[in-house]
């Protein structure tokens, strides 16, 4: 286990990434594929992702918008659908942080157990970013080889690092933008 200074470390280093973010999305593509990377070297899991909520689809849909796994940074994944995912973005949303040591005892993972098995995923810990109290996403740290069991320091860490990023997101958003920038 890594120790409190390098979650220091890891917040500062995800401080000094979302920085990146101006008033439009030009720079948005890498602060995500730079804080997936960051994550998944801290935390040494199998993949990281990172999936933005479409609150305006119907149902509500998640795209994967970063993955870096252990052999570098990869084409995300395809959507899910609100009947993969249901009751853990509801669970996740509510909680803030998501921690299972096996997704195979989790019956709030079950809709995701095609996704799971294709990708080899056993265990996750994932965290929540929400704006103003509205969901935009989540952050899913994977593991495969086996169950794994999640430290109370992880979990605090990874909502630490959920709450930065939301905070850069909401000061992006609330920039004045250039009126050819507007939709």
């Amino acid at each position: 286990m890594r120790s409190t200074t390098d979650g220091g470390r890891l917040i500062d280093t995800v401080r000094h990434i979302v920085a990146g973010l101006g008033p439009n999305d030009t720079q948005l593509q890498r602060v995500r594929d730079d804080l997936s990377e960051a994550l998944q070297q801290h935390f040494q899991v199998s993949t990281v992702s990172l999936w933005c909520l479409d609150l305006m689809a119907s149902p509500m849909v998640l795209h994967c918008v970063s993955l870096h796994t252990a052999q570098g940074q990869r084409p995300p994944y395809g959507p899910l659908a609100e009947e993969e995912y249901g009751e853990y973005l509801r669970w996740v949303m509510r909680e803030g942080v998501y921690a299972c040591s096996n997704v195979d005892e989790d019956p709030n993972l079950q809709g995701l157990q095609p996704y799971f098995r294709r990708h080899g995923v056993q265990a996750l810990l994932d965290a929540a970013f929400q704006v103003n109290g509205r969901p935009r996403g989540v952050v899913c740290l994977e593991h495969t080889g086996g169950p794994r069991t999640w430290t109370p320091a992880e979990k605090s860490l990874l909502r630490r690092v959920s709450a930065e990023a939301s905070l850069a997101i909401a000061r992006m958003e609330a920039m004045p933008r250039l009126p050819s920038e507007r939709p």
